[in-house]
């Protein structure tokens, strides 16, 4: 299996770029607050769980 390699400091920085952003979306998904099908927000839902029953 070839490993990634970083051929110049631009394609490091691009990676880094990459990857903080993807990292910054699934964080800013994650905390949105759960609503349901009207658009309330329920406090008690869980994105992790969100079936608990």
């Amino acid at each position: 299996m070839k490993v990634f390699t970083v051929r110049n400091g631009k394609q490091a920085m691009l990676a880094v770029v990459i990857v903080s952003a993807l990292i910054a979306a699934v964080v800013y998904v994650a905390s949105l607050p759960v609503t349901d099908r009207s658009g309330s927000v329920d406090p008690n839902e869980s994105i992790v769980n969100p079936d608990p029953k």
